[in-house]
């Protein structure tokens, strides 16, 4: 491939670490070794306290598209995101988790996709989900039309964040993160670019997206829900008015203040894990996660509902998700 004129990359990848020596390396070294090279690699490292900025310094004295922005202490992944964007030079804007693996083919693939496709704004892929020993535990395939993206987005966050390829101009455009998102800024992001364009999910496996259960704290679920239901809020008022109240919603959201210790929060932690391993197809798991919420907090009837439901078949499985949905789409 010819170099732009201006000698800028096609694409700029984007990725924030904090603390996360373990995968760093391989996280890194999953881009460096893509099929497509015009690229540059930006990595802001978000004041990590463990050698993180060291494996980051040491990739960047073998390979100079390793671009490195450091803050001095930790501002978060909304913020160091957005400190990426004003710095990336590329027409195509892609990101990486610091923890999860590109495959060789995934920016040739998505580059070549927004190339023929100038009316598409954001494009992911099919991932595989991975334990935290790399240890393959399912595909997670998407095989939807344009459409069945918009409805499904309206309800759930349906891409991985690390795996998407977007426009840079238009995110611009739109602004970027919006910081005051903690959690779930993709999503709020997401959903503010399908309503002025089309996104579009290769049904390819081009991205390994790294889960663990186990590690995902009691806080951390509670929060990512309560951000995501702000952001369909939003979402749908600009779709009823032109425009949204994220600033008045956020003026009345005291995160600080919502439960994350005592049964009632352990109960729903365990909760909002079900409905993940609901949307997974890990029933057998939900249904135990549904038990250990019981456990917390034996007087939740949806709890009961949903196991009862499960225990009918795949038809049961199909109401517990139209119910699930109904719920995430108007509440």
């Amino acid at each position: 491939m010819e170099k732009s004129p201006n000698n800028e990359p096609a694409v700029s990848v984007i990725m924030s670490v904090y603390n996360g020596h373990e995968h760093l390396s391989r996280a890194i070294e999953s881009i460096l070794s893509q099929t497509f090279r015009d690229f540059e690699f930006l990595i802001v490292d978000d004041g990590s306290t463990d050698d993180s900025f060291d494996i980051i310094t040491s990739h960047s004295q073998k390979d100079p598209r390793i671009k490195i922005l450091r803050n001095e202490v930790n501002i978060g992944l909304t913020r160091s995101l957005n400190k990426a964007l004003t710095a990336v030079r590329g027409q195509y804007i892609a990101r990486q988790d610091s923890d999860d693996i590109s495959l060789p083919e995934r920016l040739k693939r998505q580059f070549d996709f927004l190339t023929a496709h100038p009316e598409v704004c954001l494009v992911g892929c099919s991932a595989i989900i991975i334990d935290s020993s790399g240890r393959e535990i399912r595909p997670r395939p998407y095989y939807l039309t344009p459409s069945g993206i918009r409805n499904f987005m309206r309800r759930h966050n349906l891409l991985t964040h690390g795996s998407v390829m977007f426009r840079r101009e238009e995110i611009l455009s739109l602004g970027g993160y919006r910081e005051q998102f903690r959690y779930a800024q993709d999503y709020d992001l997401w959903l503010r670019i399908m309503e002025r364009y089309y996104i579009h999910i290769l049904p390819e496996y081009l991205y390994k997206t790294r889960i663990s259960l186990e590690n995902i704290s009691m806080s951390h679920a509670i929060l990512q829900d309560e951000y995501a239901s702000i952001a369909r809020r939003s979402h749908r008022e600009r779709i009823c008015r032109g425009m949204d109240r994220y600033d008045a919603f956020f003026k009345t959201f005291k995160p600080d203040n919502i439960p994350t210790s005592g049964p009632k929060a352990k109960a729903r932690y365990h909760f909002l894990k079900a409905m993940y391993l609901l949307g997974e197809d890990m029933i057998t798991d939900m249904r135990k996660e549904l038990l250990a919420s019981l456990k917390y907090y034996p007087f939740s009837i949806r709890s009961y509902f949903y196991i009862m439901i499960s225990l009918v078949g795949l038809g049961g499985i199909n109401v517990l998700r139209r119910v699930r949905d109904f719920i995430y789409t108007y509440f």
